[in-house]
């Protein structure tokens, strides 16, 4: 794969419908208050900044080389960041910790941005250049198979036109039902669809004064946002309810 772009390539991926799903429902988790609140103690009990550290003069270096414990090189503390904290919580909010979830984490604790989202519904390996890696063949099958339960194996003669026919056409009778058989009920992933930033804002600012009356909501809202963002009492009571009756994401 050396010939590849690799800058067209992950171009093209960043338009995949798949990367933009897990970007919608990373961004939503980690908005959740349960994220926030292990995302400050996390910093407090690791000496990172309580806003992150800045993006500019630490370059997205994993760990930031200006950390204090990169800096005395404590690479225990460094291990148990990592097992002790990161992966219990890419564990707990459904990310998969060896593919792309221990990566975001760590990213938006060190840098409080989730915009440089990894990962995808699907996956291209060479099977052959793989298995020359320094890589157990053990570990290498149960990551690949916790995260990509169903395999679709490419002839080298297969068109474009061949292989979108075959999933096309064998999706209903052979790939659906073994997806469904290792589907996690409970996650919706494609149910996070994208939102205007400017309703995002307003809902928050909605749920900040949620103990007053509706009428006033409103008021708020039309004097904060402008007369085109005004909405009625009965929608802002969704909004409340939804986030503090049902959990659900706004």
């Amino acid at each position: 794969m050396k010939n590849i772009n690799l800058k067209k390539s992950n171009d093209a991926e960043n338009k995949t419908k798949g990367r933009r799903k897990l970007y919608n429902y990373i961004r939503e988790v980690f908005d959740t208050d349960s994220f926030q609140d292990f995302i400050k103690d996390v910093r407090l009990e690791y000496d990172i900044p309580k806003k992150g550290f800045r993006v500019g003069k630490s370059q997205m270096h994993i760990p930031p080389k200006e950390w204090k414990l990169s800096k005395e090189r404590d690479y225990r503390r460094i291990r148990m960041l990592y097992m002790d904290k990161i992966k219990p919580a890419s564990e707990k909010y459904h990310l998969n910790y060896h593919i792309e979830g221990g990566d975001i984490i760590a990213h938006y604790l060190f840098y409080n941005s989730h915009s440089k989202v990894f990962g995808n519904f699907c996956t291209v390996v060479d099977v052959i250049e793989r298995g020359k890696e320094n890589i157990p063949k053990e570990l290498e099958m149960k990551l690949l198979d916790s995260s990509f339960p169903v395999s679709v194996r490419i002839s080298p003669y297969a068109s474009l036109n061949d292989i979108l026919d075959y999933v096309t056409k064998m999706y209903s009778y052979r790939i659906f039902p073994i997806q469904n058989k290792y589907k996690n009920k409970n996650i919706k992933i494609a149910s996070f669809k994208r939102k205007d930033p400017r309703i995002i804002t307003r809902n928050k600012f909605i749920l900040k004064h949620a103990d007053l009356p509706s009428k006033e909501i409103v008021k708020l809202i039309m004097k904060k946002f402008g007369p085109e963002s005004a909405i009625d009492c009965a929608y802002i009571s969704k909004i409340i309810s939804l986030k503090k009756g049902t959990g659900k994401k706004l």
